[in-house]
């Protein structure tokens, strides 16, 4: 015996057009599944056994009706049946769809008998308009003359009746235009002449996001609530928003006083109704910082507040956002974006008391410039682990002497040019490190040659390494390249990035 594992049903309601206005409508609907064997495959051009079951109030309430078919799978393991036409001793005209809840039980005996096992139950979401037009009434009673017409329905009408699936108007108490009920879809009851009456529905909303709820005779309308509240039912048993808000925080503004400095400022115009235990700026090179990202605290309560920050990177464009915590939570102003004052220039002074000598023009990967400190931290040291290869130590570009640094210290003992150069605290600053080949020749045509830097005319040790026994260095008397033993004392000038 074959089992289900899978199949894929879909309910689908019509309502079938009918040839006369007083003609009893079809009370049958249209049910399709698509059949698979315990292999997944498709059932195709199988002849298989079906029971369909409707259930009243739940999965496993009373059978209202009840009937079977003996079904042909098409090409792609289809079947179809009506429900309403098939065997049975029951009469699906005396369902009566307004006392539902219904379910829909579907049984299935893959070998085209009556052997049938469970596949599944469905509550029906709907029921066919057509064969609830008989409990219409529900729907159309108590709207008396409230609707508008359109495209031939009623006009001038009174009150509305409902019988057996037809919608009849009264006009100054004479029965008049009686015409089928095709479908009943949101308020709009659609005719069998091609008209439809709209039925008054809840009244338009005043403001984004206001909700309306039902009294027991008309709609009252939920002012929306404050971020952060909850929609509860009040002391009154109604719907009504709870709770404290969201502090309201805004951002007034952020600019730049110097290349590292900036204020910011903001206000809290109210607690709603908690107090505000935290406020403060988080900021960020991104879009939309948080809490998450670089943040200052600056105090508690309402008012404005402000906050003045150093260390930033001159040039370097920030998105800023004040923030207020209360008992609801955390909330966030409006999104200020600023850039930080004028970038320094070639030869200004840098964060660290040093010598700007190179800018590349932006932000990436934390830097932006290079500055050299202003006097040599050795006169006379090798470049060290001669006959030892460092495979980290070899850049040569403008920022590659930190990594550089880095490898040779890693790699090699003792006082050599790499570690005095990374041991340097100069101003508050200890990131510094020796310079790679090219950051070398950059220092010597744009601060030497101007005679910016108090650069000794003699060679001084690049972090490049050139091969296991040698290293690069840059002679400060001619301006060129030299790669020499790293056995070889010359002088060591530290740089670092920001």
């Amino acid at each position: 015996m074959k089992s289900l594992t899978k199949i894929i049903g879909t309910i689908i309601f019509v309502v079938f057009s009918v040839l006369q206005l007083n003609a009893q409508s079809p009370n049958k609907f249209t049910y399709q599944a698509v059949v698979r064997n315990t292999d997944g495959e498709l059932m195709k051009n199988s002849q298989v056994g079906m029971r369909i079951t409707i259930l009243q109030g739940s999965e496993s309430g009373p059978i209202e009706y009840e009937e079977t078919h003996t079904l042909q799978s098409n090409a792609n393991g289809l079947v179809t049946l009506q429900i309403g036409d098939g065997n049975t001793v029951d009469d699906l005209n005396a369902i009566d769809w307004s006392a539902g809840p219904y379910f829909l039980q579907t049984e299935v005996d893959f070998e085209g008998g009556s052997n049938y096992e469970l596949l599944g139950v469905t509550q029906l979401v709907s029921v066919p308009y057509s064969l609830h037009a008989g409990t219409a009434d529900s729907v159309i009673n108590g709207f008396d003359g409230q609707y508008s017409s359109l495209s031939g329905a009623p006009t001038n009408v009174s009150s509305f009746t409902n019988d057996a699936g037809y919608l009849t108007s009264e006009q100054d108490g004479d029965p008049t235009n009686e015409l089928q009920v095709l479908t009943i879809s949101n308020d709009t009851i659609y005719l069998s002449n091609g008209g439809f009456v709209e039925l008054p529905g809840m009244p338009a909303g005043s403001n984004v996001g206001d909700m309306r709820y039902w009294d027991g005779s008309e709609w009252v309308e939920i002012p929306i609530g404050q971020p952060g509240q909850v929609l509860q039912i009040n002391s009154n048993g109604v719907p009504a928003w709870l709770g404290a808000g969201y502090a309201s925080v805004s951002t007034i503004s952020a600019t730049s006083t110097s290349p590292i400095d900036a204020t910011f400022n903001g206000e809290v115009t109210s607690n709603n109704g908690s107090p505000v235990t935290d406020y403060g700026f988080c900021w960020s090179v991104n879009p939309q910082p948080t809490l998450s990202d670089s943040f200052q605290s600056v105090g508690t309560g309402t008012g404005s507040f402000s906050l003045n920050l150093s260390n930033l990177n001159g040039g370097q464009t920030y998105y800023v956002r004040a923030y207020a915590t209360n008992g609801a939570g955390t909330n966030y102003g409006n999104e200020v974006s600023f850039t930080m004052a004028s970038a320094y220039s070639i030869g200004s002074t840098g964060p660290a008391g040093g010598i700007v000598f190179y800018d590349k023009g932006s932000y990436s990967n934390g830097w932006r410039y290079l500055e050299s400190s202003t006097t040599d931290q050795s006169t006379n040291v090798q470049w060290g682990c001669s006959g030892t290869n460092l495979p980290g130590a070899s850049g040569s570009g403008y920022g590659d002497g930190a990594q550089n640094t880095q490898d040779i210290v890693s790699g090699c003992g003792g006082t050599i040019a790499a570690s005095i150069a990374n041991n340097l605290n100069l101003n508050g600053y200890s990131d510094w490190f020796l310079p790679s080949r090219n950051s070398l020749s950059l220092m010597y045509q744009n601060l030497y040659q101007n005679g910016l830097g108090n650069f000794a005319i003699d060679t001084y040790w690049s972090s490049t390494e050139a091969s296991s026994i040698s290293g690069y260095a840059y002679n400060f008397y001619s301006g060129g390249v030299v790669v020499n033993n790293k056995v070889t004392n010359y002088r060591v000038r530290a740089i670092r990035r920001f």
